[in-house]
């Protein structure tokens, strides 16, 4: 059996979870109208707690910094174009 790297256990995991998510938002649609969509309850509360979007912030630019002690750059591969570990 081939060894499976973290990174594309991350990614697959996330590749899921996005499908996963767009398909309840089709449902949501389907089912319940405009009004049950993710974004639009997303979008609804971050009006009523202006926190959320504030810490969706921190969270999603966490994301994109370099981390200290890695050798992976911003674009998330190494010097050879490929995902380091």
């Amino acid at each position: 059996m081939p060894k499976i790297h973290g990174p594309t256990v991350t990614l697959m995991v996330l590749l899921l979870t996005l499908i996963c998510l767009l398909g309840y938002d089709l449902f949501a649609v389907y089912r319940f109208g405009y009004e049950g969509t993710i974004s639009l309850v997303v979008f609804t509360m971050a009006k009523a707690y202006p926190i959320i979007p504030f810490l969706a912030g921190i969270i999603v630019g966490h994301l994109f910094f370099p981390i200290e002690g890695t050798n992976v750059s911003n674009s998330g591969k190494d010097s050879g174009g490929n995902f380091k570990e």
